[in-house]
């Protein structure tokens, strides 16, 4: 059962962050009245959704997948940038933790 769940988070994290590319804006659109209203962008939202399918990837032990994630999470400027410092240190986290060179 356990295993079933695992394969469906991961299905359902794929999906989602490829919508969420979809949503997050190219930087030429980055103006005044963006930074305004970038709270009832969907995008905000779904940025918020790949940070937390992030989590669970971390409870799966999948932390290869997380920390790609991370980095494009990292990569796009304009959503969630409270957010960035948490990002930046479970990044440091993972890279530090792992024996594996992931860059």
């Amino acid at each position: 059962m356990e295993g079933n769940l695992e394969g469906r988070t991961r299905e359902v994290s794929v999906g989602l962050r490829r919508r969420w590319a979809e949503y997050v804006l190219p930087a030429a659109l980055h103006s005044w009245w963006i930074c305004l209203i970038r709270h009832l962008i969907v995008g905000w939202v779904y940025t918020r959704l790949v940070f937390k399918g992030a989590y669970v990837l971390s409870r799966f032990h999948d932390y290869e997948r997380e920390w790609e994630v991370l980095v494009e999470l990292l990569d796009q400027k304009l959503f969630r940038r409270g957010r960035r410092g948490e990002w930046w240190e479970r990044r440091a986290l993972i890279e530090v933790s792992l024996p594996v060179c992931l860059i």
